[in-house]
């Protein structure tokens, strides 16, 4: 069809008749169905040729009727197929199309336009937002009626559709809009390139507790923390510069009462066509909730590694010269005091461990490995260590491994033997006579293990209580038994961490089962450098190990070396981490026993350049002694080259065993100075008063400091860094004398010094340093 040109249409009523249609468009807003039926009416006023006009829009595969001039009008809501129709050829090209008769043309519907008495169409199309979205269709009661006239009419009138859709789109846009910035559950806030706010959600009124006026105008700056502001001032002239697409922290801003709220803030920045900026966009969430959750948290996990630190400090102290004493010659009633001292401080680590553990796994910050292990060898392992209690009572153990194990698998093999040697533990704790059964066999993609004992078994309704924390199966059990209900509900807590779950079966007086479903994963055998093991190829008969200790509590030093003069043992002993990377390199040691938290450079650090200066794990083995405890303590120790960890208090057959793994020596089963002093007792003693007097001398110097410092009008950062070194010595020493809320205390005093912001530091010190010295007694 050829195009018509507007030159071929004279000027008459139709351009009054189209110039009042427009503006009834106008005065319609955005209601795009009134606009459609404006059109609709229209059309036959300005194509008097047309005795109908239809606005068909598109639903899916189908056009509906949205709008009709009155002669059509009871054809509104007709629903019809776009295929196989003139309309869906219009919509499927984009093309307006021309029908000269109805009868001859085999694109339309006969019947249909019979219906309607229509013999010639005109279809334009409505184009929007790049597709067709829907026809407006002129009929017209002869064959041949319509021109090329009437063509560009109709395009005319298709133009205030689309004008009102795209109207009306954005009316829409602009209620959602105003509605979502309103109603958003997070503050929303626009903002000027200056920094001051130009718009403002009820949210954000509410975490600010400004309204909306007084937040009008206002910079960003005033409502910000000191603290925070230097840095929102780089990150905004980064964005401004377009250095960043947008930005997202935690900050803080001060309330209108003066009260300060946690918010997470995400900023983006809009530019004009030009490239230059319009506004800021914010959106803010209030966090308090979080950070007040995480500050007790972090508080809790703080007083437990406290705790952990201090308790294993004295602890320390009480199992290793109970090990002297149990080394030396006693009286049979001796002998007896000193195993229950030595089992009771056994019993209290124990109980540490859980809690310590249980405090992780609800912090969220328990970390399970996924690294290649030994299955079997593991599981054999916790065999061993139960089976001196299985034969002390007079059970059978059963250990039945299925063939088709895999030997190394993927997991977290120090978690998986924690488990199930806390399982064999109750079995034979609750069992009297009969079978503790372990089990392991795969099944399709997992690993289960089963653990059946023959004791006296959970009644039905009390087998999910089991799992929960501090929770035992009857109040008589945990009378008779012990125990401080704990045990599984790490278990199972760690088997959920691990990706898999622990599940109980039982019946009173016949026995329990308990099944731990993990992934099995087969993994490679790794290289044989890379497993563990103690250094090969040394003479056992006639060798007296040289080990070098890095250690800087003196209590600590005085222990160590005590046990490795009973060990027979050669040793020199450092105070820091320097110190140790001094000797390492320029003498031959057999073990370096390292301490990881000392002034200075730290055992991590000191062990990571020892290997950085080409000394391996061959030539020096290295073994942390120190009372952090936690499985990432241990990871960390690792990972920076190290090869075991020995946690404080080590026992004399802890250090014995730790020695003889790593250097093969025949170590003394009896001090060799025994019989110059005459009992192991005697250096204990000899010892504990020697100690006694440094600690004293020690605490009145740190009181004397403290003093001296909080007297000063300002204190230098050289000083609070000297007041830290007396402060961990302090801490290390108290409990040990009876002052274990003092070593608290100091042991705080010393962390937050270390690892207080600097601006912090002196303020927090003073209300630190005047609670140890309330503490103190002055």
């Amino acid at each position: 069809m050829a195009e018509p040109e507007w030159g071929d249409i004279p000027i008459g009523s139709w351009s009054q008749e189209l110039l009042a249609l427009q503006s009834a468009v106008v005065e319609a807003g955005g209601d795009v169905q009134r606009i459609l039926e404006i059109v609709a009416e229209g059309s036959v006023r300005i194509v008097p040729q047309a005795f109908g006009a239809v606005v068909e829009m598109r639903e899916g595969d189908a056009l509906v009727y949205r709008a009709a001039s009155p002669r059509l009008a009871d054809a509104v809501g007709l629903r019809l197929e776009m295929a196989r129709s003139l309309s869906g050829e219009v919509i499927a090209t984009g093309e307006a199309q021309l029908c000269l008769d109805t009868e001859g043309d085999e694109r339309v519907n006969r019947a249909a336009s019979r219906r309607v008495g229509a013999r010639s169409m005109l279809l334009v199309p409505l184009p929007f937002q790049g597709e067709v979205v829907g026809v407006l269709k002129l009929l017209a009661d002869r064959p041949r009626l319509f021109s090329n006239r009437d063509l560009l009419l109709a395009r005319l009138l298709a133009g205030p559709i689309i004008t009102g859709l795209a109207e009306a789109a954005h009316s829409d846009v602009i209620r959602r809009f105003a509605a979502t910035f309103a109603q958003a559950a997070v503050g929303l806030a626009l903002l000027r390139p200056d920094g001051t706010f130009l718009m403002v959600n009820d949210r954000f009124c509410e975490i600010t507790s400004y309204d909306r006026n007084e937040l009008r105008n206002r910079h960003f700056r005033s409502i910000t923390h000191p603290d925070d502001q230097e840095r929102d001032d780089s990150l905004v002239a980064r964005l401004l510069q377009g250095e960043l697409p947008r930005y997202a922290v935690e900050k803080r801003y001060i309330r209108k009462d003066g009260s300060i709220v946690w918010i997470t803030l995400t900023l983006s920045l809009v530019r004009r066509a030009d490239g230059s900026p319009d506004f800021f966009v914010t959106v803010v969430e209030d966090i308090s909730a979080r950070k007040a959750a995480e500050a007790a948290s972090g508080a809790k996990s703080s007083f437990l590694a406290n705790m952990s630190h201090e308790i294993r400090t004295p602890m320390n102290g009480i199992l290793g010269f109970t090990d002297l004493l149990l080394a030396g010659t006693l009286t049979p009633e001796q002998r007896r005091h000193a195993e229950l001292i030595a089992e009771s401080g056994r019993a209290m680590m124990r109980l540490l461990n859980d809690i310590l553990d249980l405090s992780k796994i609800e912090a969220g910050k328990m970390r399970v490995a996924d690294e290649p292990f030994d299955l079997p060898g593991a599981l054999t392992g916790c065999c061993r260590l139960i089976d001196p209690t299985i034969r002390q009572k007079g059970l059978t153990l059963r250990c039945d491994f299925h063939p088709d194990l895999p030997r190394w698998t993927m997991g977290d093999g120090l978690r998986l033997r924690q488990i199930v040697l806390n399982l064999l533990a109750n079995a034979a704790k609750f069992t009297a006579s009969g079978t503790v059964a372990l089990r392991a066999r795969p099944e399709g993609a997992w690993l289960c293990i089963e653990v059946e004992d023959t004791g006296i078994g959970i009644a039905a309704d009390r087998q999910a209580a089991i799992f929960e924390e501090y929770v035992q199966a009857e109040a008589e059990v945990a009378q008779r038994y012990g125990g401080t209900g704990l045990g599984l509900s790490i278990s199972a807590q760690l088997a959920t961490l691990m990706g898999g779950g622990l599940a109980v079966a039982s019946v009173p007086g016949r026995g329990t089962t308990f099944a731990l479903r993990l992934p099995l994963v087969a993994a490679p055998a790794p290289p044989e450098e890379d497993r563990e093991r103690p250094s090969p190829g040394r003479d056992e008969a006639g060798f007296a190990p040289r080990i070098l200790v890095a250690e800087d509590h003196d209590v600590n030093q005085r222990l160590i070396a005590a046990m490795l003069d009973q060990l027979g043992c050669r040793y020199e002993l450092v105070e820091h981490g320097e110190a140790a990377v001094a000797r390492a390199r320029v003498h031959a040691y057999d073990l370096l026993l390292m301490d990881v938290q000392m002034p200075g450079m730290d055992g991590l650090e000191a062990t990571r350049r020892i290997r950085e200066a080409g000394i391996d794990a061959a030539t020096l083995p290295i073994v942390a002694l120190t009372a952090n405890a936690y499985p990432d303590d241990v990871a960390a120790c690792l990972a920076a080259g190290m090869q075991a960890h020995l946690a404080k208090p080590a026992s004399l057959d802890m250090l014995r065993a730790t020695i003889h793994g790593w250097t093969r020596a025949a170590l003394l089963p009896h001090p060799p100075s025994v019989a110059a002093s005459g009992t192991a007792s005697a250096l204990a003693a000899r010892l504990e008063g020697d100690l006694a007097e440094r600690y004293r001398t020690r605490r009145r110097e740190t009181i004397a400091a403290l003093r001296g410092l909080l007297a000063e009008e300002r204190v230098a950062p050289t000083e609070l860094d000297a007041i830290a070194a007396q402060l961990h010595k302090l801490a290390g020493s108290a409990a040990l004398f009876g002052e274990a809320a003092l070593g608290e205390a100091a042991e705080a005093l010393d962390q937050g010094l270390r690892h207080w912001p600097e601006a912090d530091r002196e303020p927090r010190f003073r209300a630190g340093a005047r609670r140890l010295l309330d503490l103190a007694g002055g």
